[in-house]
């Protein structure tokens, strides 16, 4: 019989596997559903045809090429870090789209939380209740406040690019 844990590895390693070829290949399904975390919208006085080219955007990118983005079709965009970053660590926690709403003058960027992110989050606040409940140190629940202070910290990092691909795209679809 299968107990909780294994079940939670096998999600988690499920997820490890599926999560950087989903997002690697585009796959929609990946880039539409999920946790929305961030949701930014900005009205729009132009209506453009369609959103700007997916290289026109990433060049106006403060981020320093760091962020992808593909067209999914001429009004949704997806986004994400690049998968392999050259210069050291990549913050996982947010993909997203952009969403160019023409009936209603507005562009919506919409975060999701990483697949993986979430599943790694099950398994560390798991490990932490159990040892809590066995009468552990205050060890887990310092490792509970850690995690919740540098998920919070690379959250507001990568909201910051992902709201700037807005404004980005907000003043190439205006000018």
């Amino acid at each position: 019989m299968l107990d909780a844990s294994m079940i939670l590895a096998a999600i988690v390693l499920a997820t490890f596997i599926a999560e950087p070829f989903l997002s690697g290949r585009w796959n929609r399904f990946y880039f539409t559903v999920g946790v929305p975390v961030l949701i930014a919208t900005f009205p729009l006085q132009s209506r453009m045809a369609t959103l700007p080219p997916t290289g026109e955007i990433e060049a106006k990118l403060p981020a320093g090429g760091l962020i992808r983005i593909k067209a999914f079709d001429n009004f949704t965009y997806g986004f994400r870090e690049k998968l392999f970053l050259s210069r050291g660590l990549r913050s996982p926690i947010i993909h997203g789209l952009l969403i160019y709403d023409i009936y209603q003058g507005r562009l919506v960027v919409k975060g999701l939380l990483n697949w993986t992110f979430m599943a790694l989050t099950v398994i560390w606040y798991q490990y932490a209740v159990s040892e809590f409940s066995r009468g552990g140190s205050g060890m887990s629940l310092l490792l509970v406040v850690v995690h919740i202070a540098i998920s919070l910290a690379i959250y507001f990092t990568q909201r910051k690019k992902y709201v700037a691909i807005g404004r980005v795209v907000e003043s190439l679809l205006t000018s």
